[in-house]
């Protein structure tokens, strides 16, 4: 794997991760309200731009794998990632708290407190820290095995006692 495609795998990893997650949500509200015009007067186009922004968190990588030709390790690396985002709901969850707590950062900083966007700054927060909750009744094994490793050689073994132990 080249150095770039391990920058572009460890961007996943924790702390990065939640890192641009979190920038992320900090920028969303400024951005959509440019994009928008009035949008911290109206929830449902705030919350319509959370979901386009996350919408685009999948969209854009994707398109790009298949038009870049990554190395078989980074893909693999990656695949392995989704798998858990399918086999464990919580997994993707946790992302919208890093998110959640940007926009609480952005609302912080700009001191505009408005309805929309502190509620869906709220609700993001909640909604993944409850995702963070369920990821810690996973088996610790494999969570400590995917915080340090998150790649492919890990799933047999973690994974297959994972399976055993439900």
């Amino acid at each position: 794997m080249s150095r770039f495609e391990q920058l572009l795998v460890k961007l996943e990893a924790p702390p990065w991760g939640g890192c641009y997650r979190v920038l992320l949500g900090f920028l969303l509200v400024p951005i959509a309200s440019r994009l928008v015009g009035t949008l911290v007067q109206s929830g449902w186009a705030l919350a319509g731009c959370l979901l386009g922004a996350l919408f685009l968190t999948r969209a854009v990588p994707a398109i790009l794998r298949s038009v870049i030709p990554f190395s078989r390790a980074a893909r693999s690396a990656w695949g392995y990632r989704r798998g858990l985002g399918k086999r464990y709901d919580s997994y993707q969850w946790q992302k919208l708290l890093w998110i959640g707590l940007g926009m609480a950062g952005q609302i912080l900083a700009s001191q505009e407190l408005h309805a929309a966007s502190v509620s869906l700054s709220a609700l993001c927060v909640v909604a993944g820290a409850a995702g963070w909750v369920a990821w810690q009744a996973v088996d610790p094994r494999f969570r400590r095995a995917v915080a340090i490793k998150s790649e492919p050689q890990v799933t047999a073994a973690v994974i297959a006692s994972q399976s055993r132990a439900r």
